[in-house]
């Protein structure tokens, strides 16, 4: 590597490829988000539920996971999205398990463009702004040095 790479350019730029990954998916969420407070809904059934664990060995990150049918023009789905918000917590596991009960009839919103796309709870919440936040301020950061990198290596 020559020497004027040495430091924190490499390790920049990968940092910079990656969470500016993430961070886009985190856009996309946001804008499916704030999108699907326009999108229909139909009537659907709850047909399963389950605890999904998150990442970390935190509670903080695990979540109930629902499964529900729908049908839109005749077609039916079945849909596992909660929301785009990460309101599905563990903590508010018995809230949602008396509202969402295996069998119950619940509301369905989907995405009309692509109807087998839906969601139990429409609209966007802290964890959905807060990643494109974070992610958009490492992006900034990883990006600036990834540049001086790219300049570095024009001028080698």
């Amino acid at each position: 590597m020559p020497p004027e790479l040495q430091g924190p350019y490499v390790p920049a730029a990968i940092i910079f490829v990656v969470s500016s990954y993430f961070t886009v998916s985190a856009v996309w969420d946001l804008i499916d988000g704030l999108r699907s407070y326009e999108w229909p809904s139909v009537e659907g059934r709850v047909v399963d539920h389950a605890v999904t664990l998150g990442a970390s060995k935190y509670k903080v990150d695990d979540a109930l996971a629902f499964a529900y049918v729908y049908t839109v023009d005749d077609v039916q789905y079945q849909g596992v999205r909660f929301d785009f918000a990460g309101r599905n917590s563990v903590s508010r596991s018995h809230e949602l398990l008396a509202e969402y009960q295996v069998g119950s009839r619940v509301r369905v919103y989907y995405d009309p463009t692509r109807p087998d796309r839906a969601v139990l709870e429409p609209g966007i919440g802290t964890w959905t702004v807060g990643p494109v936040m974070l992610g958009g301020f490492i992006v900034l950061v990883s990006g600036s040095v990834t540049l001086e990198t790219i300049a570095i290596l024009l001028s080698l």
